[in-house]
Parts: structure tokens; C-alpha cells; sequence
């Protein structure tokens, strides 16, 4: 195993008392460090010379570990596809540590408490800014990809459906251009009017869900 670590465990979750729509989910947090000939665990707490590592996290104390990952999980927001109130900020509360010759070791353990809606658990972004553009018969659609990559989109891929005449209501009203687009797609539908529709792809263990499509104005091919 590469130290530092940090090991996450579910500690369970029951309804909020006050208010019927949070869930207040609780969560372990164990970050754990190592540095070898440390004798008295002194540089696994503080952080021990980076001369060759200096921009990564080797050698790095508990306490210099601790702050960017609580800081992390507050950034956690709708565009992971949960909306979470972190509290309280991080609290210790068991330190270990084992020293000895060969090795200092040194165990911090958080007990954090979050609260998510019920009705907000699942937040599927969609592409920003999706427009249209046609030259020589060619239609070229461009969007603003998704704000961040996630782990049910960790591609970033994005559907395109194209519709005759009307706009597309849903991502399977009309014909597909693509589902595997990132940022743009190109399109050789022929003489019409034409309209797009792009929403994100999400893939989950109990389907593909797709966020809401953004249609673009219409696309006139003479």
C-alpha cells in the first residue's frame, strides 16, 4: 500500500428529526501516513523533506493531508449529483500513532455528518451554450461540455439527436446523431429544416439517464 491513504467507511444514515426531506448520512474517515526510519512518528504528524517529491503527496505529514481532503469534500456540489451540507468542518476523534525502527505510522480518524435532500440526490447537468451552424450542406454543433467529469459520466458524453420540421421533446424524438460527443458534432442531414437537441449521458447501475436536452434554434438546408 502507498501512504498516505485515506480509508472511507458507511456509518449509516437516518432521516433528518426537523425537516422530512434531508438525510443525514454519517461517514468515517481514516486518513493514514507513513514514513520510514521516523522513529518517533515525528514526520508522519509533520511532513518529512520533499526534496524529490515536493509536488506530490509522499512524505507528507497527517496534518498537512487532512485540510486539502476536508476541502475537497466541501466542493462537492449539484455537478457531482448530490447537494450536501458538510458539518461540522472536522473533527478528530481518535489519533494513533505507531513508532519504532523501521517505520512511524500515524492514523487520524474523522467522523463527518452530511445532510442531502432526498428529492436531490440525483442532479444530471446538461451541456451549456449548444448551437448550430451550417456550411456546404454540413451542420456543426458546438456546447460547452458538461461543468466536471463524474463517475457516472466519466467520459463526458453527451447525445445528439436531430428532428425534422419541429423540435425534439426527448433524446429518442427523432433521429440519433451521436452518443459519444464530447463537446461537438457534425451532421450531413440533407434538404429541410432541421432541429438538434444534446443532453449529457449518465450511466448507472440501474440504466442510462440523460440530463435535460437543450434543443438549438433551427437549421435551414436548401
Amino acid at each position: 500500500m502507498r501512504f498516505p491513504a485515506c480509508f472511507i467507511s458507511d456509518a449509516g444514515g437516518t432521516p433528518h428529526s426537523e425537516h422530512p426531506d434531508l438525510v443525514e448520512a454519517r461517514v468515517t474517515l481514516t486518513v493514514v501516513t507513513e514514513e520510514f526510519g521516523d522513529a518517533f512518528g515525528e514526520s508522519a504528524l509533520l511532513g518529512a523533506h520533499r526534496a524529490t517529491d515536493a509536488g506530490t503527496s509522499v512524505h507528507r505529514g497527517i496534518l498537512e493531508v487532512v485540510r486539502p481532503l476536508l476541502d475537497d469534500l466541501r466542493r462537492v456540489g449539484r455537478e457531482n449529483g448530490l447537494s450536501l451540507i458538510l458539518y461540522p468542518p472536522g473533527e478528530a476523534s481518535t489519533v494513533s500513532a505507531r513508532s519504532g525502527s523501521a517505520a512511524g505510522l500515524m492514523a487520524m480518524e474523522f467522523s463527518l455528518t452530511a445532510q442531502i435532500r432526498e428529492n436531490e440526490l440525483g442532479t444530471y447537468p446538461s451541456p451549456r451554450a449548444v448551437s448550430a451552424a451550417e456550411a456546404g450542406g454540413t451542420v456543426t454543433l458546438t456546447w460547452t461540455k458538461t461543468p466536471a467529469a463524474r463517475w457516472d459520466n466519466p467520459s463526458q458524453y453527451s447525445a445528439v439527436v436531430r428532428k425534422a420540421g419541429s423540435a425534439p421533446t426527448t433524446i429518442t424524438d427523432g433521429t440519433s446523431v451521436s452518443t459519444t460527443a464530447v463537446s461537438g458534432a457534425t451532421d450531413a442531414p440533407g434538404v429541410g429544416t432541421w432541429y438538434y437537441g444534446v443532453a449529457s449521458i449518465y450511466s448507472e447501475g440501474t440504466g442510462t439517464r440523460y440530463g435535460s436536452l437543450i434543443v438549438t434554434s433551427s437549421v435551414v438546408i436548401s
